[in-house]
């Protein structure tokens, strides 16, 4: 296993860290929410956490060398 070179200070700048938290955003707020979770229903909840995960994955494998604007 190979640790990126960036290191971790900036972790918040990776594109997986950021999906990785937009998961976790949006189904804290479909979860406290009944508005997000008649908007999105169960189904669009699942098929956005599946998008943002293979977005963050494929995020994975470029190579960030410049700050997120």
């Amino acid at each position: 296993m190979q640790l990126i070179d960036e290191g971790f200070a900036a972790w918040y700048r990776k594109y997986s860290a950021l999906a990785l938290f937009l998961i976790g955003a949006l189904n804290s707020a479909w979860a406290a929410s009944p508005e997000v979770q008649d908007l999105l229903g169960a189904q669009g909840l699942s098929i956005a956490n599946g998008v943002l995960a293979v977005l963050g994955f494929v995020g994975r494998f470029i190579r960030q060398t410049q700050d997120l604007q």
